[in-house]
C-alpha cells in the first residue's frame, strides 16, 4: 500500500508541505484529532511538513484550486499526453482563469481532460475560496472515474442515513453513498456530514489517502480516456470463459476476448464476469490495442434497453416513441417529456425533441421505471472492418474484425438481402469472403447495404500445384517472371471461365489463372485456360422452395456455399427409403437431397434427379 502511495504522491509537496520540517511525532496539535492518523501516514512517508513552531494546522481551510490540483495528482500521465492536453486546453484556462494561479494551470487542464470539471464549470467556480465537502466529495467520485454509479443512485432516490440528509444537494446524494460505500468519507461523531462545511487540510489528506486505499484494493491504475486509450459502451449480452459479447450503443453485436490481466470492476464490487450480469450496462477500456479495463453497472433495480425508434409523436409537451426493442424484436411506446436530457453517440447534447424516426437507443430505468439516461446514435450507422469468415444458412452472418479487434456480427436474411458492392460493382451474396475490407451501413432496424473496398492485388501466372488438405486449398502459380506465389484458396472464392462461374475443382495444375489476392489468400480467379471438369453430382440442405420459379436453394454440404438448383418439369424427385416420386412442392426447409445433373456455373446446378436423403 505505502509503495502505490509514494508512487503517486510525489509531488504532492503544493499544499502538504510546509516550509521547516517537524517530524510527524512532534506535531503538537494532532493529539486526540480525528485525522491524526492520516496526517501522520502521510508524514511518515515524507509527503506532510508543518511549521517551524511544531504545529501542523491540520483545520487549515484549503481553496478549492488546492483542492483540484491535489485530486489530478491521481493521475500520471506521460510527456506526450500532457502536452496534447495543454495543446487542447491550455488556451481556455489562460483565457477564465486569473494569471495569480499560473501555477495550477497544468493540474486545470488535467482536470478537464479528466472530467472532474467541465469547461462551463471551471468557469464558474471560485477557485480561491473554500470548497465546500459536498462538492468536493463529487469532484472525488469523477476522479476515481465512478461517477456513471453515482449518478445512478441519485436518480434513483438512494437513502443516506445522516442526521443532515435534508442539507445534502438531493443530486450529489448518490456521489456521497459511492464513497461511504468504498470508505472513503463518513460522518462526524454526530452522524452528521455536513456537507456545506469548509475543507479542511485534515478532511483532504483523509480523503486522498482513502482513495488510494480503495484504488489500491481495487488493483486500479487511473487513465485518461481519449489520451491513454478508447473505450465501448454497450449492454452485456453474455459472457463465457474469456468471450465477452455485448450490443454497443450503435446496435452492433461485438465480441471480445477478455485478457486475464484485465481490470474487472462492477458496480456491486464482487470485480467478476459472469452471464448472469447480461443486461446491465458495460464499458470496454483499451490501451494501446489491449483491453484494460472492463466495467460492468449492474445495480440492483435498474434496467436497460436496447431499441429502434420505429416512428414517434408529440403530445402535450410529451413525446410519443414507438420502439423495437433490439432482444424481443417486440414494439412497445417510450413516453418522455420532451425537455428530457438525451446524449448522442457523435458527443452532442440534445433532449428528446430530438429523437426521431430510425434512432437507435440505449434506455437506463431506475428501480421504479423512471428513465434516468438516454443515449440515441443517428438512424444511418455505420461500422468498418475486415471479414473474417462468412457463414450460409437460411440466415447469412458475416463476422467482422473490426480496428479494436473485436468481432462484429452481421447476420442477414436470405429472402431479403441487403445492397452488396465490391466497389461500385453489384455482387452476390457468396462473393462476401475472408479478407475484404467492409463498410456496413444500416439505416433503422434494417442492414442497408456492405460495399466491400477492392484492396486486391493480381498474379497471373501458371497453376503448378494445388494441394487440398482438411484446412483448406493451396495453389502455387508461376507468374509470368519466374516468381512463385504460394496462396490460399478463400473458403467463398469465386472462379470464372469464359464469363461464366464455374468451381474450383473444374481448375488443374497446367491452367493459366489471374487471381486476385488480398494478402496471402485468393478471393477470386479468372480461369483463362482449362482442361477441367463440373461435378455431375451436388448433396446439400434445403433452405428454401420457389416453386413459381421452379427453383431450389441448397447449401452445399461440402463446400458451406449456396447453390441455386433449376428444377423443370422433366426432373424426377424420389424419396430414397420409399421409392415414392414427390412433386417439388413436397420439398421442405431442412432436408437433405443428393441432386444428380451438372452445373450451369460455379452456384447453379441444373438439376437432372434428385432423391431425399433425410
Amino acid at each position: 500500500m505505502k509503495k502505490r502511495i509514494v508512487a503517486l504522491l510525489l509531488s504532492l509537496g503544493l499544499l502538504l508541505s510546509l516550509p521547516t520540517p517537524v517530524l510527524a511525532a512532534e506535531f503538537t496539535d494532532l493529539e486526540d484529532h480525528w485525522a491524526a492518523p492520516y496526517l501522520n501516514e502521510l508524514a511518515d512517508l515524507g509527503f506532510l511538513t508543518g511549521y517551524a513552531d511544531g504545529t501542523v494546522k491540520p483545520d487549515k481551510i484549503v481553496t478549492a484550486c488546492e483542492a483540484i490540483a491535489l485530486l489530478t495528482r491521481l493521475y500520471s500521465p506521460t510527456d506526450d499526453v500532457s502536452a496534447q492536453i495543454h495543446e487542447d486546453y491550455g488556451t481556455f484556462v489562460a483565457t477564465y482563469v486569473d494569471p495569480e494561479l499560473s501555477w495550477a494551470y497544468d493540474e486545470l487542464e488535467l482536470c478537464l481532460a479528466t472530467g472532474i470539471l467541465s469547461q462551463n464549470e471551471l468557469k464558474n467556480l471560485r477557485l480561491t475560496t473554500a470548497i465546500d465537502k459536498e462538492l468536493l466529495s463529487v469532484l472525488f467520485v469523477r476522479a476515481l472515474q465512478l461517477n456513471d454509479e453515482a449518478e445512478a443512485l441519485s436518480d434513483s432516490g438512494v437513502t443516506l442515513t445522516f442526521k443532515d440528509t435534508a442539507d445534502i444537494t438531493k443530486e450529489y446524494r448518490g456521489h456521497i453513498a459511492v464513497l461511504l460505500d468504498n470508505k472513503i468519507v463518513n460522518g462526524n461523531a454526530d452522524n452528521e456530514f455536513l456537507p456545506h462545511s469548509q475543507v479542511s487540510r485534515a478532511v483532504m489528506a483523509t480523503m486522498l489517502v482513502r482513495s488510494l486505499e480503495y484504488l489500491e484494493s481495487q488493483d486500479q491504475t487511473l487513465w485518461i480516456e481519449n489520451y491513454d486509450g478508447t473505450s465501448v459502451e454497450g449492454v452485456l449480452l453474455d459472457y463465457s470463459g474469456d468471450r465477452l459479447v455485448l450490443r454497443d450503443e450503435l446496435g452492433f453485436q461485438r465480441t471480445y476476448t477478455i485478457p486475464a490481466e484485465a481490470e474487472i470492476a462492477t458496480s456491486k464490487g464482487d470485480k467478476v464476469l459472469s452471464a448472469d450480469q447480461a443486461g446491465s450496462r458495460v464499458r470496454i477500456q483499451m490501451r494501446d490495442g489491449a483491453i484494460v479495463r472492463v466495467t460492468v453497472y449492474n445495480l440492483t433495480g435498474v434496467t436497460v434497453q436496447q431499441a429502434v425508434v420505429k416512428n414517434y409523436s408529440t403530445t402535450n409537451g410529451n413525446r410519443f416513441l414507438q420502439i423495437i426493442d433490439a432482444k424481443t424484436k417486440e414494439t412497445s411506446t417510450l413516453i418522455l417529456p420532451q425537455d428530457t436530457a438525451v446524449s448522442f453517440t457523435d458527443g452532442t447534447k440534445g433532449t428528446a425533441a430530438s429523437i426521431g424516426s430510425g434512432m437507435f437507443l440505449t434506455i437506463v430505468k431506475d428501480k421504479v421505471g423512471k428513465v434516468t439516461d438516454v443515449t440515441a446514435a443517428s438512424s444511418t450507422r455505420t461500422v468498418d472492418g475486415v471479414i473474417s469468415s462468412v457463414t450460409f444458412g437460411s440466415t447469412v452472418n458475416v463476422y467482422l474484425t473490426d480496428e479494436d479487434d473485436s468481432t462484429v456480427q452481421i447476420s442477414m436474411e436470405l429472402d431479403s438481402l441487403p445492397q452488396l458492392l465490391w466497389g461500385s460493382t453489384a455482387i452476390s451474396v457468396d462473393r462476401l469472403a475472408a479478407g475484404m475490407e467492409v463498410t456496413v451501413t444500416v439505416v433503422g432496424n434494417e442492414i442497408d447495404k456492405i460495399v466491400a473496398k477492392d484492396t486486391t492485388e493480381t498474379v497471373r501466372g501458371t497453376l503448378t500445384t494445388v494441394l487440398a488438405t482438411s484446412s483448406g486449398t493451396t495453389w502455387t502459380i508461376l507468374d509470368d517472371t519466374g516468381i512463385n506465389h504460394t496462396l490460399t484458396l478463400s473458403p467463398s472464392v469465386t472462379i470464372y471461365y469464359n464469363g461464366q462461374m464455374v468451381l474450383a475443382s473444374t481448375v488443374q495444375a497446367g491452367d493459366l489463372v489471374s487471381a486476385k489476392t488480398v494478402g496471402d489468400t485468393i478471393l477470386s480467379v479468372d480461369l483463362l485456360t482449362s482442361n477441367g471438369d463440373s461435378s455431375r453430382k451436388l448433396t446439400g440442405t434445403v433452405l428454401s422452395v420457389d416453386t413459381r420459379d421452379k427453383q431450389l436453394t441448397l447449401l452445399n454440404n461440402v463446400s458451406q456455399r449456396l447453390v441455386y438448383v433449376d428444377v423443370d418439369n422433366s426432373v424426377t424427385i424420389l424419396n430414397a427409403a420409399t421409392g415414392r416420386t414427390l412433386r417439388l412442392s413436397d420439398l421442405k426447409a431442412d432436408q437433405v437431397l443428393t441432386v444428380y445433373g451438372s452445373y450451369t456455373d460455379a452456384s447453379t446446378f441444373d438439376a437432372v434427379t434428385i432423391l431425399i436423403e433425410g
